[in-house]
Protein backbone atom coordinates (compact mmCIF):
# COMPACT_ATOMS: atom_id res chain seq x y z
CA UNK A 1 0.00 0.00 0.00
CA UNK A 2 1.68 2.88 -0.82
CA UNK A 3 -0.11 5.21 1.86
CA UNK A 4 1.31 3.93 5.34
CA UNK A 5 -0.01 6.45 7.88
CA UNK A 6 -3.35 9.10 7.76
CA UNK A 7 -3.86 11.26 10.98
CA UNK A 8 -6.29 13.42 11.65
CA UNK A 9 -5.48 16.08 14.42
CA UNK A 10 -8.71 18.53 15.56
CA UNK A 11 -6.23 20.83 17.32
CA UNK A 12 -3.98 21.86 15.04
CA UNK A 13 -6.45 21.19 12.88
CA UNK A 14 -4.74 19.18 10.20
CA UNK A 15 -5.28 16.24 7.85
CA UNK A 16 -1.50 14.49 7.77
CA UNK A 17 -0.94 11.22 5.00
CA UNK A 18 2.19 9.96 4.90
CA UNK A 19 3.18 7.46 2.16
CA UNK A 20 6.12 5.77 1.21
CA UNK A 21 6.30 7.26 -2.94
CA UNK A 22 6.15 10.35 -4.49
CA UNK A 23 4.85 12.34 -7.34
CA UNK A 24 2.62 9.60 -8.95
CA UNK A 25 3.27 8.17 -12.64
CA UNK A 26 4.94 11.90 -13.83
CA UNK A 27 6.73 12.33 -10.55
CA UNK A 28 10.37 11.10 -11.10
CA UNK A 29 10.80 10.88 -7.16
CA UNK A 30 9.12 7.77 -6.36
CA UNK A 31 11.52 6.16 -4.17
CA UNK A 32 11.36 8.62 -1.69
CA UNK A 33 8.68 8.98 0.63
CA UNK A 34 6.54 12.02 1.04
CA UNK A 35 4.50 13.70 4.02
CA UNK A 36 0.88 15.71 2.30
CA UNK A 37 -1.01 17.65 5.08
CA UNK A 38 -3.98 19.92 4.39
CA UNK A 39 -3.24 22.81 7.45
CA UNK A 40 -6.52 24.85 8.56
CA UNK A 41 -4.11 27.27 10.74
CA UNK A 42 -1.94 27.97 7.90
CA UNK A 43 -4.52 27.48 5.27
CA UNK A 44 -2.27 25.46 2.82
CA UNK A 45 -2.28 21.71 1.38
CA UNK A 46 1.24 21.05 1.40
CA UNK A 47 3.63 17.64 -0.45
CA UNK A 48 7.03 17.07 0.78
CA UNK A 49 10.11 14.80 0.73
CA UNK A 50 13.54 14.85 1.04
CA UNK A 51 13.89 16.71 -2.27
CA UNK A 52 11.48 19.27 -1.67
CA UNK A 53 8.18 21.16 -0.92
CA UNK A 54 4.92 22.01 -2.74
CA UNK A 55 2.20 24.21 -0.97
CA UNK A 56 -1.05 25.67 -2.97
CA UNK A 57 -2.98 28.23 -0.77
CA UNK A 58 -4.85 31.02 -1.44
CA UNK A 59 -1.37 33.18 -1.71
CA UNK A 60 -0.64 31.10 -4.64
CA UNK A 61 1.44 27.64 -5.72
CA UNK A 62 4.67 27.29 -4.43
CA UNK A 63 7.33 24.57 -5.52
CA UNK A 64 10.84 24.37 -5.19
CA UNK A 65 11.95 20.53 -6.68
CA UNK A 66 12.18 20.06 -10.25
CA UNK A 67 10.78 16.12 -10.26
CA UNK A 68 7.99 16.34 -12.76
CA UNK A 69 8.90 14.40 -16.47
CA UNK A 70 7.00 17.45 -18.88
CA UNK A 71 7.13 14.99 -22.16
CA UNK A 72 6.49 11.36 -22.49
CA UNK A 73 9.58 8.65 -22.02
CA UNK A 74 8.92 7.80 -26.04
CA UNK A 75 10.52 11.16 -27.11
CA UNK A 76 14.08 9.60 -25.54
CA UNK A 77 14.71 13.17 -23.77
CA UNK A 78 13.78 14.02 -19.84
CA UNK A 79 12.66 17.42 -19.01
CA UNK A 80 11.46 17.47 -15.79
CA UNK A 81 9.94 20.99 -13.80
CA UNK A 82 8.85 22.10 -10.91
CA UNK A 83 5.66 23.31 -12.09
CA UNK A 84 4.36 21.74 -15.99
CA UNK A 85 1.40 22.76 -17.52
CA UNK A 86 0.09 20.47 -20.69
CA UNK A 87 -2.60 22.71 -22.26
CA UNK A 88 -4.89 20.17 -24.22
CA UNK A 89 -8.08 21.17 -25.61
CA UNK A 90 -10.40 22.39 -28.06
CA UNK A 91 -10.53 26.36 -28.81
CA UNK A 92 -11.70 27.83 -32.39
CA UNK A 93 -9.17 30.06 -34.24
CA UNK A 94 -10.16 34.19 -34.88
CA UNK A 95 -8.62 34.46 -38.04
CA UNK A 96 -7.21 37.73 -37.52
CA UNK A 97 -4.33 38.86 -34.45
CA UNK A 98 -4.44 34.80 -32.63
CA UNK A 99 -7.47 36.29 -29.93
CA UNK A 100 -9.14 32.87 -29.34
CA UNK A 101 -5.81 30.53 -28.25
CA UNK A 102 -4.66 27.28 -25.96
CA UNK A 103 -1.57 27.73 -23.52
CA UNK A 104 -0.20 25.41 -21.37
CA UNK A 105 0.83 28.33 -18.90
CA UNK A 106 -1.14 31.94 -19.04
CA UNK A 107 0.28 34.70 -16.77
CA UNK A 108 -1.38 38.00 -16.29
CA UNK A 109 -0.64 40.90 -13.30
CA UNK A 110 -1.16 44.21 -12.51
CA UNK A 111 0.28 45.95 -9.55
CA UNK A 112 -1.75 49.14 -7.60
CA UNK A 113 2.04 49.70 -6.35
CA UNK A 114 4.91 51.57 -8.30
CA UNK A 115 6.70 48.70 -9.44
CA UNK A 116 6.77 47.20 -12.57
CA UNK A 117 4.09 44.35 -13.39
CA UNK A 118 4.98 40.85 -15.44
CA UNK A 119 2.98 38.32 -16.13
CA UNK A 120 5.88 36.27 -15.78
CA UNK A 121 9.60 36.13 -14.80
CA UNK A 122 12.35 33.72 -15.97
CA UNK A 123 15.80 33.96 -15.06
CA UNK A 124 17.39 32.53 -18.31
CA UNK A 125 14.29 31.94 -21.16
CA UNK A 126 14.55 29.17 -23.46
CA UNK A 127 12.21 30.04 -26.32
CA UNK A 128 11.40 27.31 -29.16
CA UNK A 129 9.60 29.09 -31.07
CA UNK A 130 8.54 32.79 -30.43
CA UNK A 131 5.29 34.48 -31.12
CA UNK A 132 4.82 37.97 -30.64
CA UNK A 133 1.08 39.63 -30.63
CA UNK A 134 0.38 41.38 -33.74
CA UNK A 135 -1.56 44.10 -34.89
CA UNK A 136 -2.07 45.81 -38.37
CA UNK A 137 -2.13 49.12 -39.69
CA UNK A 138 -4.00 50.02 -42.66
CA UNK A 139 -5.28 52.99 -44.20
CA UNK A 140 -8.66 52.86 -42.35
CA UNK A 141 -6.61 52.82 -39.10
CA UNK A 142 -7.22 56.08 -37.38
CA UNK A 143 -4.81 56.97 -34.73
CA UNK A 144 -3.79 54.32 -32.88
CA UNK A 145 -2.64 54.19 -28.96
CA UNK A 146 -0.62 51.12 -28.15
CA UNK A 147 -0.58 49.36 -25.11
CA UNK A 148 1.40 46.45 -23.56
CA UNK A 149 -0.24 43.91 -25.42
CA UNK A 150 0.96 45.28 -28.24
CA UNK A 151 4.57 43.53 -29.95
CA UNK A 152 4.58 43.68 -33.14
CA UNK A 153 3.57 46.59 -35.68
CA UNK A 154 2.54 45.12 -39.55
CA UNK A 155 2.23 48.47 -41.45
CA UNK A 156 -0.21 47.87 -44.72
CA UNK A 157 -0.82 51.18 -45.61
CA UNK A 158 -0.61 52.43 -49.53
CA UNK A 159 1.20 55.27 -51.14
CA UNK A 160 1.14 58.43 -49.57
CA UNK A 161 -0.54 57.06 -46.70
CA UNK A 162 0.98 57.84 -43.06
CA UNK A 163 -0.77 56.84 -40.11
CA UNK A 164 0.12 58.21 -36.31
CA UNK A 165 0.34 56.02 -33.54
CA UNK A 166 1.39 56.40 -30.17
CA UNK A 167 4.08 54.39 -28.31
CA UNK A 168 2.68 52.64 -24.40
CA UNK A 169 3.19 54.19 -21.71
CA UNK A 170 3.83 52.27 -19.18
CA UNK A 171 7.01 53.31 -18.58
CA UNK A 172 8.45 49.53 -18.18
CA UNK A 173 12.18 49.34 -18.58
CA UNK A 174 12.90 47.06 -21.63
CA UNK A 175 9.50 46.92 -23.29
CA UNK A 176 10.10 46.35 -26.95
CA UNK A 177 8.33 46.51 -29.84
CA UNK A 178 9.08 45.58 -33.61
CA UNK A 179 7.32 47.65 -36.85
CA UNK A 180 7.53 46.33 -40.09
CA UNK A 181 6.29 48.63 -42.73
CA UNK A 182 5.06 46.17 -45.59
CA UNK A 183 3.24 49.01 -47.94
CA UNK A 184 4.02 51.77 -49.84
CA UNK A 185 3.38 54.32 -47.16
CA UNK A 186 4.46 54.70 -44.13
CA UNK A 187 3.58 54.51 -40.22
CA UNK A 188 4.71 57.08 -37.96
CA UNK A 189 5.67 56.50 -34.12
CA UNK A 190 5.07 59.23 -31.46
CA UNK A 191 6.34 59.23 -27.75
CA UNK A 192 3.55 59.96 -25.22
CA UNK A 193 3.74 63.06 -23.25
CA UNK A 194 6.94 63.13 -20.92
CA UNK A 195 9.03 60.55 -23.03
CA UNK A 196 11.27 61.23 -25.82
CA UNK A 197 12.17 59.19 -29.24
CA UNK A 198 15.87 58.93 -30.17
CA UNK A 199 17.80 57.03 -32.42
CA UNK A 200 21.30 58.79 -30.86
CA UNK A 201 22.26 61.60 -29.11
CA UNK A 202 19.47 63.89 -30.28
CA UNK A 203 16.48 63.92 -29.51
CA UNK A 204 13.32 62.87 -32.57
CA UNK A 205 9.89 64.66 -32.23
CA UNK A 206 8.57 61.32 -34.38
CA UNK A 207 9.68 58.72 -35.90
CA UNK A 208 8.74 57.13 -39.64
CA UNK A 209 8.88 53.80 -40.73
CA UNK A 210 8.93 53.89 -44.42
CA UNK A 211 8.15 50.88 -46.95
CA UNK A 212 10.18 48.11 -46.68
CA UNK A 213 11.70 48.98 -43.19
CA UNK A 214 11.61 47.48 -40.00
CA UNK A 215 11.80 49.60 -36.76
CA UNK A 216 12.96 48.16 -33.44
CA UNK A 217 11.59 49.96 -30.37
CA UNK A 218 13.23 49.69 -27.08
CA UNK A 219 12.03 51.65 -23.91
CA UNK A 220 14.77 52.94 -21.41
CA UNK A 221 16.00 55.33 -18.75
CA UNK A 222 18.89 57.38 -19.07
CA UNK A 223 20.59 60.89 -17.96
CA UNK A 224 21.25 63.50 -20.79
CA UNK A 225 23.12 66.12 -19.93
CA UNK A 226 22.15 65.52 -16.51
CA UNK A 227 18.46 65.46 -17.01
CA UNK A 228 17.15 61.70 -16.39
CA UNK A 229 14.50 61.30 -19.07
CA UNK A 230 12.28 58.37 -20.76
CA UNK A 231 13.35 57.39 -23.59
CA UNK A 232 12.46 55.03 -26.55
CA UNK A 233 15.46 54.37 -28.48
CA UNK A 234 14.85 52.84 -31.90
CA UNK A 235 16.71 51.06 -34.64
CA UNK A 236 16.00 50.37 -38.01
CA UNK A 237 17.23 47.62 -40.34
CA UNK A 238 15.81 46.46 -43.93
CA UNK A 239 15.87 43.59 -45.83
CA UNK A 240 19.24 44.01 -47.49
Amino acid sequence: MAITKISLDAHIPEILLESNTTGGIYGEDGTESSRMRMNASEGVIEARNNNGVAQVSAAGIFCNNAGTQAVAASTGISRKAAIVGLGYGSVYKYDWENENFIAGVYGYSSNSGTAPAYGGFFQDLLISGLILKSRSISDSSGTVYLSKPDSFILGLTNSGVTKTLYLPNDGIIGRTILAKQIGQGAIRFYPRSGQYIHDDSSQNDYYDIPEGWLGIFIFTRFALNGVVRDVWTVSMCKFR
